[in-house]
């Protein structure tokens, strides 16, 4: 949760309802905005090589994955 009134909203639910998960709340729509930035957030890191080559395959087989399994991003699978 980058964005501020995110951050707030998910407290004021988590004070009212303290066994929530935040999967109930933040869904997949949250995981494809990270993912969109993910490219200049690794830019931003210190990390060398090897280890910069290991996260982007990494993320690649994640985003496969994700393709392959459309029904992540369904209302439905979210856990209640």
């Amino acid at each position: 949760l980058y964005q501020t009134n995110e951050r707030r909203q998910y407290q004021r639910l988590r004070r009212e309802q303290m066994d929530m998960a935040v999967q109930r709340v933040y869904g997949g729509e949250h995981l494809l905005r990270l993912l969109v930035r993910m490219p200049r957030l690794l830019a931003d890191t210190n990390m060398d090589q090897t280890r910069m080559s290991c996260a982007i395959a990494g993320l690649n087989d994640f985003m496969r994955y994700l393709a392959k399994n459309p029904h992540f991003f369904s209302p439905k699978v979210r856990p209640t």
